[in-house]
């Protein structure tokens, strides 16, 4: 009962004052989980792209070293200098 008198009683100065000030705490609050979130998914697609980058090169390597195999296989049947140049083109075709 006698928080019904104090709720009563107050002015309405008094709530918009309060209304102000729990607005600017709310208005922190969102900034603060903002920021938060944001350094989350920041750290997380940092480590997505460094998957990205190493899965990359990993890649590049595993072509590399299937050109240089066709290219050994294709010097058992015609010279060595031949075999690189037909791999060169198709490959700066593809």
């Amino acid at each position: 009962m006698t928080q019904q008198k104090l709720a009563e009683e107050r002015s309405l100065g008094d709530l918009f004052s309060e209304l102000a000030a729990e607005t600017g705490t709310l208005v922190r609050q969102e900034v603060a989980l903002v920021q938060t979130e944001l350094t989350q998914k920041a750290t997380t697609v940092g480590k997505d792209i460094g998957f990205l980058v190493v899965g990359g090169a990993v890649g590049y390597a595993a072509l590399l070293a299937v050109l240089t195999a066709i290219t050994i296989g294709l010097a058992n049947f015609i010279p060595a200098w031949a075999a690189a140049l037909l791999v060169a083109v198709v490959v700066g075709i593809i």
